[in-house]
């Protein structure tokens, strides 16, 4: 009897820990000044709502969201030169507000750091005679900003946490900053084009570009330092690898949603109404895929999303005014899953779109 009570016991931990490491939660930013916490497993998603401000009539938008790979800090970038950031364990707590200086008045890009001990931040900035970003890193536990870098640039400075330090968008540059020795190297440069969002899954770093009514395509590759470029016949708005480096996607407004699965060699569009910003996010897992559109958020199986029906995906309704960013957690757990992914050649993200140029960057 003892025996049989501590194998009951032995498995309820087991479940319990289980259920709660398969977790994850979706932070959403928009402009109706709100940060919107979901958890997309669960028949009630909406978990809290955040405003940027304790005026809450009229609250500073939000430009960007991350939550922390694991689940502890989520921050958000305003249009008021500020960041706040909360700890999820207490939402209820007043949030660190980080307060920057009156040039950096827009933050448009935040990134945390694989173990969650560090945020790079991306601003906009407003100089007399010119335009400029800054990129800094904050420390978590410090509490205070540990690196800081001044660039030249007219659009919105993305940038992206990798192992080493930070890749970076400036207008027609593509970078990557070692903060801790304060170096830039410049990967590649464009001369019309200008850059306008990434995201990275290692060793993987897709950017697009737009001009006029085209866009370009590339994907890098850190390891072999080799990037391939594709001409897209329409304007890209969003981007987003899978976290297994799998399905690669893209929102265009003519085609809706664009999905590549680099495995099978598919490509499958699926019209899908899309606004300016329309952000993409795949769950850690890589189950699911998210886009904001205009106010509502969408969710679908990456698995459903290559079978011949009609796609009905899961909405999420709360925000009042366009959303701006998503943004996932993960657990350490899972962290060690992706580490185990697949090895996929660069040549197969070009099995279904056009190929046009092979370059190797610096």
């Amino acid at each position: 009897m003892k025996n049989l009570l501590k194998s009951l016991l032995i498995l309820l931990t087991i479940t319990f820990f289980v259920s709660i490491q398969s977790q994850y939660y979706l932070a959403s930013g928009s402009l109706d000044g709100t940060v919107k916490v979901w958890n997309p497993e669960k028949k009630k998603k909406l978990v809290k709502t955040l405003f940027s401000s304790e005026d809450i009539f009229e609250p500073p938008q939000v430009n960007a969201v991350a939550l922390s790979p694991n689940g502890k800090y989520l921050a958000c970038g305003l249009n008021e030169n500020q960041i706040k950031i909360w700890d999820t364990e207490n939402l209820d707590k007043e949030p660190i507000t980080l307060k920057l200086l009156k040039n950096q008045r827009f933050t448009y890009s935040l990134s945390f750091s694989r173990d969650s001990k560090l945020l790079a931040i991306g601003t906009q900035d407003r100089f007399v005679g010119g335009n400029k970003g800054t990129m800094m890193v904050y420390d978590l536990e410090a509490k205070k900003i540990i690196a800081k870098r001044e660039v030249s640039t007219i659009r919105n400075l993305v940038v992206v946490f990798d192992e080493k330090g930070v890749y970076f968008q400036t207008f027609k540059r593509l970078g990557f900053w070692d903060y801790k020795k304060n170096k830039i190297k410049l990967l590649l440069q464009l001369d019309v084009a200008p850059f306008f969002g990434m995201d990275y899954k290692s060793p993987f770093l897709v950017f697009f570009t737009l001009l006029f009514e085209e866009s370009t395509l590339g994907i890098i590759n850190e390891k072999t330092k080799k990037a391939l470029l594709f001409k897209i016949p329409s304007l890209i708005r969003s981007i987003a690898l899978s976290p297994d480096a799998r399905f690669l996607t893209y929102t265009s407004p003519p085609e809706g949603i664009v999905i590549i699965d680099r495995k099978k060699k598919i490509r499958r569009t699926f019209k899908f109404s899309v606004s300016d910003l329309a952000p993409l996010a795949f769950s850690p897992d890589g189950k699911y895929l998210v886009c904001g559109a205009d106010t509502r958020i969408s969710m679908w199986k990456v698995s459903d999303l290559f079978k011949k029906k009609k796609l009905s995906p899961k909405i999420f309704k709360g925000h009042t005014e366009l959303i701006t960013s998503l943004s996932f957690s993960f657990t350490p757990e899972k962290v060690k899953h992706e580490k185990q992914k697949k090895k996929y050649k660069l040549k197969d993200f070009g099995k279904r779109i056009e190929l046009f140029k092979e370059v190797y960057i610096n």
